[in-house]
């Protein structure tokens, strides 16, 4: 049985390591009413964009354009579809860890879906610290990595990484790029995502509110040369604030679970010291008892 200042040496430092993920959990509690604050707005304004050109596409709506080419369909770059064996693929991860499964559950997503396809070329794009330790050290070769990316990267630096996606999709003819990452449903609820990005399909339904009845200067065609890349970017944003918001969260319950945690082994061994304890009395006291009696 180990003895008194071993037990209380143990339970300093239980109790140390509680007060930091105590501090860790407030911490993640706090930027993580400002993420979801964020997170609403880059999900409504996504949402909203690619009903607006989702329906600009359509041509419903501007039959004075140009009527001779009304019904024909528009096509942008980003939108056509490629005959290849080389995809684009980009898993968003954690720069720090402490939250749980959440790195893992991504880089096990992504592993399953590499080795699906054995003879795809894959073109890798990794988010985040912990995904790019990983494929540094594993067979498969990253095409471009970036760090420090959730949560402190404005909308350019993000618009950056888009930008380098799209260049990759058009310039290799990718099949499609494909996007791993961590979507909320609540602060308890998260679940992994796989979301194709590119190409951009302008085959889906249209909101009515959306059909507008006019002239537009420039034509729409321009308009969609415009509007599609910034649209990737948006939701190249909106997809990191994302995992930024399920990292946040998946921090608060793990470090909210390692302080119950922390919590328990302190009553186990305090339970633990006054049992030491009072053994320790209960012998010098037989101890005390025997010796006076011998020297009776």
């Amino acid at each position: 049985m180990p003895s008194l200042s071993e037990l209380r040496i143990k339970v300093g430092g239980i109790k140390s390591i509680q007060q930091i993920t105590k501090a860790m959990k407030m911490i993640a509690s706090v930027k993580l009413a400002q993420a979801q604050r964020q997170l609403g707005n880059s999900r409504s304004f996504s949402a909203k964009l690619e009903s607006y050109i989702v329906s600009l596409a359509s041509r419903q709506y501007c039959p004075a354009d140009d009527p001779e080419q009304k019904n024909v369909p528009v096509v942008h770059p980003l939108s056509e579809l490629h005959v290849s064996d080389r995809k684009g693929l980009v898993i968003v991860t954690a720069d720090k860890g402490l939250c749980g499964g959440f790195n893992n559950n991504i880089i096990h997503q992504a592993l399953s879906l590499l080795q699906q396809s054995p003879q795809t070329q894959w073109y890798i794009f990794v988010i985040g610290k912990k995904a790019q330790d990983y494929f540094s050290r594993s067979t498969y070769s990253v095409y471009k990595s970036y760090v420090n990316i959730a949560g402190t990267a404005p909308f350019h630096t993000v618009g950056s990484i888009a930008h380098d996606v799209m260049a990759c999709y058009c310039t290799e003819g990718l099949a499609d790029v494909n996007v791993i990452y961590t979507w909320s449903r609540s602060i308890l609820r998260q679940k992994i995502v796989q979301e194709r990005v590119l190409p951009f399909s302008c085959q889906k339904s249209v909101d009515a509110s959306c059909l507008w009845d006019c002239i537009f200067e420039p034509l729409p065609k321009s308009m969609l040369d415009m509007l599609i890349p910034f649209y990737v970017k948006s939701k190249m944003f909106s997809i990191v604030m994302e995992s930024y918001f399920s990292e946040l969260a998946s921090r608060m319950s793990t470090m909210d679970n390692a302080s119950k945690n922390a919590q328990d082994l302190i009553e186990e061994l305090t339970l633990l010291i006054n049992n030491v304890r009072q053994a320790t009395i209960t012998r010098e006291l037989t101890e005390i008892v025997g010796a006076g009696e011998a020297l009776k």
